[in-house]
């Protein structure tokens, strides 16, 4: 492109996160007679992989294989539980944590049966990689054949246990570099590459970690270059349906670079700080680098912005480029949808 300009704008951040609501989360974990375990929760998984990590780190605690491990998140035939949802950021520092409570209480309620098991006193006793060891000596017991044991016919099993993790926030905080090319005649905007760095606290999960990255700024980068909701002068919304709706695609984003730098967190039990759950908002990073760098690109300088109900800060003033970014585009096919459906009238 002719004139194109390049643009690469970092953004540094740190966000309160995982507060709110009830003053703690709870999980409670039942053992079946067949060595499983079964977590319940209240915190339900829209797509953060509650199903894969919260055995895992169940399974970690306990010395199992996360396979003999399953979720029930929500159930309505599950015990009573407090807990504030999967919101604001808090799946994992605090159904997580109450997660690793509920398994440590286990293995501490494990001690005493493997106490009587062994014919030692339960200090003289100690618990790693699944099974409880008596010090000094090689006499030990498994967790699962402890539990698999003293299974009861009917009522609760012995090692049942609720975890109770008190609400604590936490901080996450990052650096943004988004590297962007635009076309100061068309508004045409490319992003060329994208490069961030995130304290997300102790990592449980690279691969789930890394797809809510890939996914979060992905959808942020939509809702600044090709979302939108288009009406007609009737009201009519002419992008209900995802024919017409402009959905973020996987190349709208070239290349990106994800690197964390990560501090474990004193406030919860799994040291964790929350993952990019800031996606919905175009407003925050790791995506408004983009949304910013486009009008400066184009000309426009930066002034103070006081409006009310605004938080003070750098902002640009109204392009017309800025609206032919992606919505030039999205407003023709908008006008070609508009006269095909007047045709049909």
């Amino acid at each position: 492109m002719t004139g194109v300009q390049t643009c690469a704008l970092p953004i540094l951040f740190i966000e309160p996160a995982s507060v709110g609501g009830p003053p703690k989360d709870q999980a409670m974990l039942r053992f079946g007679s067949a060595g499983d375990v079964t977590i319940f929760s209240v915190s339900g998984p829209t797509g953060q992989g509650h199903e894969t990590v919260f055995p895992e780190i169940v399974a970690r605690e306990l010395g199992i294989d996360p396979g003999l491990i399953t979720l029930r998140a929500g159930d309505p035939e599950g015990p009573p539980l407090i807990g504030g949802g999967t919101v604001g950021a808090r799946s994992m520092s605090a159904h997580g944590g109450a997660c690793v409570l509920a398994a440590r209480e286990a293995v501490k309620k494990g001690m005493e049966l493997a106490s009587k098991e062994l014919g030692v006193p339960a200090a003289g006793l100690e618990f790693a990689g699944g099974r409880y060891r008596v010090r000094g000596n090689n006499r030990s017991i498994g967790l699962v054949e402890l539990a698999k044991k003293h299974a009861p016919e009917a009522g609760p099993h012995p090692l049942d246990a609720t975890g109770d993790n008190p609400v604590k926030g936490t901080f996450p905080s990052g650096a943004h570099v988004a590297e962007v090319e635009i076309d100061p005649e068309t508004g045409a905007v490319e992003v060329l590459r994208y490069t961030a760095v995130d304290d997300f606290g102790r990592v449980l999960n690279h691969t789930l970690l890394e797809g809510q990255m890939h996914g979060g700024i992905v959808q942020g980068a939509g809702q600044v270059f090709v979302e939108r909701c288009i009406y007609d002068e009737s009201g009519q919304l002419l992008t209900g349906s995802l024919m017409d709706y402009g959905i973020p695609r996987a190349g709208l984003i070239r290349s990106m670079e994800l690197a964390d730098h990560c501090v474990p967190s004193p406030n919860n039990p799994l040291e964790s700080e929350p993952g990019p759950t800031r996606g919905p908002s175009p407003g925050y990073p790791p995506w408004n680098a983009p949304d910013r760098s486009t009008p400066r690109a184009c000309g426009a300088r930066p002034r103070r912005s006081e409006a009310p109900g605004r938080r003070r800060g750098s902002s640009c003033r109204p392009l017309p480029c800025r609206r032919r970014t992606a919505r030039g585009a999205r407003a023709t096919r908008s006008e070609e949808h508009t006269s095909e459906l007047q045709s049909h009238v």
